[in-house]
């Protein structure tokens, strides 16, 4: 990658989300331009005032929540990307659906920590063209609320801050993607939706839905990016078009991890990992051009046994 690329990044205020912008930033081999956004304005803005000291460039932030109405969600993808490049891939969905006119919801910082509103028609204009999408967004619920099957307002917030209230960015960043044959979407899921534990099986289906969607969305832009291959080999080289039309849907799947969301709770310290290690998988992962990440490692072999225990055991198991 040579050239500025921006990344939208949701829940930027995750301790992973952070660690892993932080990251890339301090990478001289990365070239990208960041885009944060949450629930906690204040606290975007202090993040984004960081970044932009330390990257000597100007940095864009905004405000997100995964339970906004869709039509909040239309207009902050408005001020993501191009109008053009919109319509063009509303119109390769065949979707008419009137859109609603961008609102000033984006803001900048630049080098120096002056505070503006990003005042062109969208952030790709100033900082490169939309290259990856980063979801981090998550909510495990109240556990007392949570457990409680008639809870039925903590059920529905956990399963739209974990699943459905994230699917309309998603969905319309995958058409970008699909329209312009090149893109990363990196989201966090979680093991826990490998397999339903009495602890946590709200959460566990919302995460278990998250990682189902990516897998069919990976194979629907795989698909995307071979007919994309096709069209385009009549006037250049195969070669030349695999370095150009890249698709990478990335499903991060972390086990414990020390971060606000699990504060106060014990952890089998042997494998937990802080931030800043599921940070380092996940930069890893994207230069690797991975389709699944466990993190760390170990996970991927816990969650192995754990699907194959029969249903007539597990259940029996009390610390499940």
């Amino acid at each position: 990658m040579g050239e500025n690329e921006l990344m939208l990044v949701l829940g930027s205020t995750s301790e992973i989300a952070w660690a892993t912008v932080q990251r890339l930033a301090q990478d001289k081999g990365q070239h990208w331009r960041f885009f944060l956004t949450g629930r906690n304005l204040t606290a975007v803005r202090q993040q984004a005032q960081q970044l932009a000291a330390a990257t000597k460039q100007e940095v864009f932030f905004g405000y997100f929540d995964a339970m906004d109405d869709l039509e909040q969600h239309e207009r902050l993808w408005r001020c993501v990307v191009p109008a053009p490049a919109v319509e063009a891939a509303m119109q390769h969905e065949d979707r008419q659906t009137p859109v609603p006119a961008c609102t000033p919801v984006v803001y900048s910082v630049l080098p120096d920590g002056m505070v503006q509103a990003a005042a062109a028609p969208s952030v790709s204009d100033r900082a490169g063209h939309l290259g990856a999408v980063f979801c981090a967004v998550g909510y495990l619920g109240q556990r007392e609320q949570v457990q409680d099957l008639a809870a039925d307002a903590e059920h529905e917030r956990v399963w739209r801050c974990n699943y459905s209230g994230l699917l309309p960015l998603l969905n319309r960043a995958a058409m970008y993607f699909e329209q312009r044959g090149y893109g990363k979407m990196l989201v966090i899921s979680s093991v826990a939706g490998e397999r339903g534990r009495c602890s946590n099986f709200f959460y566990g289906a919302a995460k278990a839905a998250m990682t189902a969607y990516l897998s069919g969305l990976r194979v629907r832009l795989m698909h995307s990016h071979r007919e994309c291959l096709r069209q385009q080999a009549r006037t250049q080289s195969q070669r030349s078009l695999r370095n150009r039309y890249q698709m990478q849907v990335l499903t991060i799947l972390p086990g414990y991890v020390r971060t606000k969301m699990v504060s106060g709770r014990k952890l089998p310290p042997l494998i937990t990992a802080t931030p800043e290690q599921v940070a380092a998988d996940i930069v890893r992962a994207m230069g690797r051009g991975q389709d699944v990440l466990y993190t760390i490692w170990v996970w991927r072999y816990i969650m192995l046994v754990t699907r194959h225990i029969p249903e007539c055991v597990f259940k029996r198991l009390h610390m499940f």
